[in-house]
């Protein structure tokens, strides 16, 4: 699938649009991914939107996962205390 010059502005814009909101909520980045894909840059595929939007969301958690291991934030810091969330496990005083 090619896509114009038009459709990757769009992508990339509804790309930053998705990202910043899932910064300022924290989740659910790809309810929001697949309907721009779709409706606003063009995708004619659904099943094509959803497992882009399911590429970038893997991307994204390997990229946090390898920068949380460098930060010597382990899963035991999360066992010692099952009630907290694996950033508060992981953030820094």
């Amino acid at each position: 699938m090619d896509l114009s010059l038009t459709q990757s502005v769009l992508g990339l814009a509804s790309g930053s649009l998705v990202g910043f909101t899932l910064g300022l909520v924290g989740g659910g980045g790809s309810i929001l991914a697949v309907p721009l894909l779709v409706y606003l840059v063009g995708v004619s595929n659904p099943h094509l939107a959803i497992g882009t939007s399911a590429i970038a969301v893997a991307a994204n958690a390997a990229a946090n996962l390898a920068n949380h291991a460098r930060a010597d934030c382990y899963i035991s810091k999360i066992c010692r205390c099952p009630q907290a969330s694996p950033a508060f496990a992981c953030a820094r005083p």
